[in-house]
């Protein structure tokens, strides 16, 4: 995998990453993923809250 670091080197940041994007981020990271791995078993499945991913269809719910 190659990242191409040169797109943020120069960029300045103002203040830190606020914690609910990062909580977002993950939590798109981890539906992300199981749809790589398991494509037709996630592919209905959303992110809500509480549990922070959810299928209604299958009654599956996982919190990140």
């Amino acid at each position: 995998m190659k990242i191409d670091t040169d797109l943020v080197k120069n960029k300045e940041f103002s203040c830190p990453i606020n914690s609910s994007a990062i909580k977002h981020s993950q939590e798109y990271r981890v539906l992300a993923t199981l749809r790589y791995l398991f494509p037709k078993r996630f592919d209905t499945m959303k992110n809500d809250e509480a549990p922070d991913l959810q299928d209604c269809e299958n009654g599956i719910g996982i919190e990140v």
